[in-house]
């Protein structure tokens, strides 16, 4: 059970550190999945120095739950909420938070693509691939989606799904994308090279 953990945090790292287009960025501000509806006045930006004081975020958290205390819909507290918790690493806190906002906003994929990389963080390889599988159910051509599960299928042993959803992504990518879907494919479809042994050697003689 370690071994399989370790290979699902190796594969998250991979997908957000390799590809550089399998969804939003883990710490990307969830301001653009608010409801520009929400009358609500946008929280103040705090400078570089006070978005990492441990003080000021509690404090800033509390407002926003305390704000979601009143108003368990309240877009705007739910994404501010959840930024806080991944700038402070909490994941399996954010967690929650982003998935209601992706019930609350089915229509948008981006959503569904931040969960899947947070449950990939916090080791849930089961409910990332189906995050990506909701996501290609309403668009079967998402290159993130795509890219995302084939990898996912590939760590299962399931080379043949995986190649034929990185051959998809290829198809479908943008111009400029494509041969990186292709290095994608070829790092996670190619086992690793086995190191070649080490001959002994003999001890000089006398």
């Amino acid at each position: 059970m370690a071994n399989k953990r370790r290979q699902i945090l190796t594969l998250a790292v991979a997908i957000l550190g390799t590809v550089g287009f399998v969804g939003p960025l883990l710490f990307t501000l969830f301001s653009i999945f608010t409801n520009p509806e929400q009358t609500q006045a946008p929280a103040p930006r705090p400078n570089a120095a006070q978005q990492e004081d441990p003080a000021l975020m509690l404090q800033q958290a509390a407002g926003y739950e305390q704000v979601l205390k009143r108003e368990p819909d309240n877009a705007n507290a739910l994404a501010n909420l959840a930024s806080l918790r991944l700038r402070q690493g909490q994941f399996n806190q954010a967690i929650p938070l982003v998935e209601k906002l992706a019930q609350k906003q089915p229509e948008n994929p981006e959503l569904r693509l931040q969960l899947a990389q947070l449950y990939l963080i916090t080791g849930q390889a089961p409910k990332a691939e189906s995050a990506y599988s909701q996501v290609l159910s309403k668009d079967k051509n998402n290159v993130d989606a795509l890219v995302g599960k084939a990898t996912l299928r590939q760590t299962q042993g399931d080379t043949k799904t995986a190649k034929a959803l990185f051959d998809q992504a290829e198809k479908t990518a943008p111009a400029d994308l494509k041969a990186k879907v292709r290095e994608v494919a070829k790092n996670t479809l190619t086992p690793p090279a086995k190191p070649t042994p080490v001959k002994p050697v003999p001890p000089p003689a006398k």
